[in-house]
């Protein structure tokens, strides 16, 4: 039997290398205390908590905004980052509550077990990456004498968190830090291979962070104009470059629901895939209307028309 399974799982997860599949089967999860991984977790948390509530303070105070005239932009800006890191942590509770009801999250994945991290070891980057930028957010307008700018902070953010992200060096789980990079640029492969479960759990995450994605776009028309336009202006007016942007996750998630239909002939995974089409068509009228269209054009009848279809198509799904 043991030697029937380990074909099975060669050839189903490993490509059909035995040597692979033996190694995986017969590993064990380490139990570890995560004493020190709870304790830095909660001083990141907390050291945010009071930064947020300063930064939020100083920006709504009238010296501030007179200060900073690019107050309401960096907002925009902070929002869109905080969104995909609050996502992050809120991930460990999902741990949490697989395990507590014992779903084994680490078979869905196809973790390594000699590798996996904790719920708690999880916890730690993305609470790291809150400190840093809540801290980055009160930087901005603290009105502290510097002779950084504050429209730095969010870029600098930004670069320390591709840096830790991508960084070789044993800190912050590498493993787990390759594998979620690694199955997050296998989604630009979707339609090329079988879909599993950890390619529509991701799509369906980046489709909830649509928000953060556009913002990219707008946030790279600001430091292209050295800060001179308005939130959600850009010197080159092409619709497409958000549009994209925001369609990108709903594109993925439709070709995977397409691979999968063609994999099953379950003509479910269609209408699931066109819930995804329509999000996308969505997004096509909504920036048509938004650049070439006024409140009262037809571009904004058919755009509000199509909201509410699309609203009431994924509310059914």
């Amino acid at each position: 039997m043991l030697d029937e399974i380990e074909k099975l799982f060669a050839a189903r997860f490993e490509g059909g290398d035995r040597k692979k599949a033996r190694n995986r089967l017969r590993a064990h999860f380490k139990e570890r205390s995560h004493h020190y991984s709870t304790f830095r977790t909660g001083l990141c948390i907390g050291l945010s908590i009071p930064a947020f509530i300063a930064g939020i303070y100083s920006s709504f105070q009238a010296p501030t905004r007179e200060a900073v005239p690019a107050w309401a932009a960096l907002l925009q800006i902070y929002l869109a980052f905080f969104i995909p890191v609050v996502f992050g942590l809120l991930v460990s509770l999902n741990l949490i509550v697989w395990a507590h009801v014992r779903i084994n999250y680490i078979f869905i994945f196809e973790l390594d077990v000699r590798t996996v991290v904790d719920s708690r070891e999880y916890a730690e980057l993305p609470a790291f990456l809150l400190m840093m930028l809540a801290y980055a957010f009160w930087l901005s307008f603290s009105n502290l004498p510097s002779t950084v700018a504050p429209t730095v902070w969010p870029m600098a953010w930004l670069v320390a968190t591709i840096l830790i992200l991508v960084n070789p060096l044993p800190v912050f789980y590498p493993y787990s830090r390759r594998w979620i990079l690694g199955e997050s640029a296998s989604l630009f492969l979707s339609g090329t291979r079988r879909v599993e479960f950890p390619d529509f759990f991701l799509g369906d995450q980046y489709c909830s962070m649509v928000y953060s994605l556009t913002s990219l776009y707008w946030m790279g028309c600001l430091y292209g104009s050295h800060w001179t336009l308005p939130w959600g202006r850009c010197e080159l007016p092409l619709w497409v470059f958000p549009w994209l942007l925001a369609t990108l996750p709903s594109w993925i998630r439709f070709i995977q629901c397409i691979r999968r239909y063609a994999d099953s002939w379950q003509m479910l995974h269609l209408v699931n895939g066109g819930k995804y089409c329509s999000g996308i068509l969505y997004y096509a009228l909504y920036y048509h209307w938004r650049n070439v269209g006024s409140p009262r054009s037809k571009s904004f009848v058919a755009y509000v028309f199509f909201a509410c279809v699309t609203s009431i198509y994924a509310t059914a799904w």
